[in-house]
This record gives structure tokens, C-alpha cells and sequence, in this order.
């Protein structure tokens, strides 16, 4: 009899654990809890350039695919509309420039590329004698799949989004 209110006795003492550890905000789950996969969206970057320039710009993202940053550009948007640039999720950085405009960070993070040809391709940590550093604004873009869209000036004059 001693035996079974000792059995009866631990019992009770775990399933007060149990219950505290559940008031307390600590869940027991019963099954494994499923995680949303992340997901790359659709980034673009929009022109909202007050004096209406077209904005000319370029990015640098980490490709996992090519184990490496990629810098790209030059991407010429209208004044008050978007350009697609990549699906993508994580760290990436971004530059722009009007005539009269440069839009880029005060920091040493940026990449390599030609001030006027298009280019593709690493980011070396030299540049070369025809190409200048551009320093990059560095942005994140959400990994729910959702997309990004960064604004070059002010977002209220972007009218295709």
C-alpha cells in the first residue's frame, strides 16, 4: 500500500511539473512544430528621384548558387517607376545615381563595376584600373517569400509599384 501512494505520490509531482512548466509559457508539444519554409521574393527598385531624374542603379547579393557576392547593374528607371531585379531573400546592398543625385552609404561595404558599361559578376576586393568602387546601401529583404521594394528619394512619387 506504502508503494502505490509513492507511485501515486511522483506521479502527481510530475504532472504539477508539467502543468507549471505550460503556465509558465513553457509548451510540451506533442508533435514537431512546423517552421514556414523560407521563400525568395521579388525585389525592385524604384525611382521616387524629386527633380525626376532617371535614376541609374546597380546591387550586390550573395548568390548561394555560386558560393559568392554578385554585383550587377546598370538598371535605368523612369522617374516614378519600378524595375525588377532579382528574386531573392537575405542581405543585399544598393546604389543609385542621377545627374545631380547619388544615393549610396557612408560606409566601406560596396562593389567594383565600370561607371558606364552593364556588368555581372564577383565582387573582387580590388578594383580595376576602368572600374570605380560604389559604396552600397545595405537593405534586407524578408525571407517569407513577400518581396521587396526599395525607394531611390521619396516613396510618395512612385507611381508604379
Amino acid at each position: 500500500m506504502n508503494l502505490n501512494k509513492s507511485c501515486l505520490f511522483k506521479l502527481a509531482s510530475v504532472l504539477t511539473l508539467t502543468s507549471a512548466l505550460q503556465i509558465t509559457g513553457f509548451l510540451i508539444p506533442t508533435e514537431p512544430i512546423a517552421h514556414a519554409a523560407e521563400r525568395n521574393g521579388p525585389v525592385k527598385l524604384c525611382n521616387g528621384d524629386v527633380r525626376e531624374d532617371t535614376v541609374t542603379a546597380a546591387i550586390m547579393y550573395y548568390s548561394f548558387e555560386k558560393n559568392g557576392w554578385i554585383a550587377q547593374g546598370w538598371y535605368n528607371i523612369a522617374p516614378g517607376k519600378c524595375a525588377y531585379v532579382l528574386n531573392y531573400r537575405g542581405a543585399m546592398f544598393v546604389y543609385g545615381k542621377t545627374s545631380s543625385t547619388v544615393y549610396s552609404s557612408s560606409g566601406n561595404t560596396g562593389f567594383c563595376g565600370p561607371v558606364s558599361d552593364g556588368f555581372y559578376g564577383y565582387q573582387k576586393t580590388k578594383c580595376r584600373r576602368n572600374e570605380k568602387f560604389y559604396q552600397g546601401i545595405e537593405i534586407a529583404v524578408p525571407s517569407d517569400g513577400g518581396g521587396f521594394n526599395f525607394t531611390f528619394g521619396d516613396p510618395d512619387l512612385v507611381r508604379d509599384i
